[in-house]
């Protein structure tokens, strides 16, 4: 008889709970510009109400109808705009040297093969690529530079700097050297 009024009494606090947890919610702004969240709307006119829903995960957010078209359509220019910009100052950035030639050992499978290849590129200098794997003239060449096991292998400008392994600094540095 206990148990099955303790489990009574919990089934009852569980549904109890969860329907409180379904409540909608309401957020708005009073005249003073003080921030409310409440389960019931406000009373009255001039307060801005965004009317707030669960998502998945439990935290409260604003209900997207309660947006217009035109704010929606607002945000997604400005986050347009801003890849722009940034895309913009990218290239800005990195199409300093477009006369310096670099010549870069790598193989196919090496991650900073890859990173050394795509800084190259958006450096904007005349970039050769030379896999030392496929290519055995290219692996001589390289063996003679340097030695070492290393990859990747930069040769930057006439062959006056050499840069062994992926440092994005020494790069840099290298190429306002040979500029």
């Amino acid at each position: 008889m206990k148990k099955t009024f303790v489990v009574m009494i919990t089934l009852l606090s569980f549904l109890l709970c969860s329907s409180l947890a379904m409540a909608d919610l309401y957020r708005w702004v009073d005249k003073d510009g003080n921030v409310h969240v409440t389960n019931t709307p406000p009373q009255g006119r001039g307060a801005k109400v965004e009317q707030m829903r669960e998502n998945k995960r439990h935290h409260a957010r604003p209900d997207s109808s309660s947006q217009s078209k035109a704010d929606k359509k607002k945000k997604k220019e400005d986050k347009k705009k801003e890849r722009k910009a940034a895309k913009k100052e990218k290239k800005k950035f990195y199409a300093k040297y477009p006369g310096v030639k670099v010549q870069l050992y790598v193989t196919s499978w090496c991650a900073d093969c890859k990173k050394a290849i795509a800084f190259f590129k958006a450096s904007g200098v005349s970039l050769q690529v030379f896999d030392v794997e496929k290519n055995q003239n290219a692996a001589k060449r390289k063996d003679m530079i340097s030695p070492a096991k290393t990859i990747p292998v930069a040769v930057i400008g006439d062959g006056e700097i050499v840069v062994i392994g992926f440092n994005e600094s020494e790069y840099s540095s290298a190429l306002k050297k040979s500029k």
